[in-house]
């Protein structure tokens, strides 16, 4: 077997290391994880919505809005954007 390089096998650990961490950290705002609880439709406010949208979740906001007040895509997509 032949010698290994020590800076070759310096470089591999640490970008064995950097890959952990980029995967870990995938997901993470502020070192916490960017989940957002929907409720039901049924216990949803306006409130809720309003806050999925301005959150990034401007599809969840929609899906929610529709199941809440049984309107189409297309009507459901407007008031969301409306209580941006």
């Amino acid at each position: 077997m032949e010698n290994i390089n020590p800076w070759a096998a310096g470089a591999v650990v640490l970008a064995v290391i950097l890959v952990f961490f980029a995967i870990r950290s995938r997901g993470k705002e502020g070192g916490q994880i960017n989940r957002v609880v929907v409720p039901p439709a049924d216990l949803a406010t306006d409130e809720d919505i309003r806050k999925l949208a301005h959150g990034g979740k401007k599809i969840q906001a929609i899906k929610l809005y529709r199941e809440k007040y049984n309107v189409g895509l297309k009507e459901a997509k407007e008031a969301v954007e409306a209580l941006e």
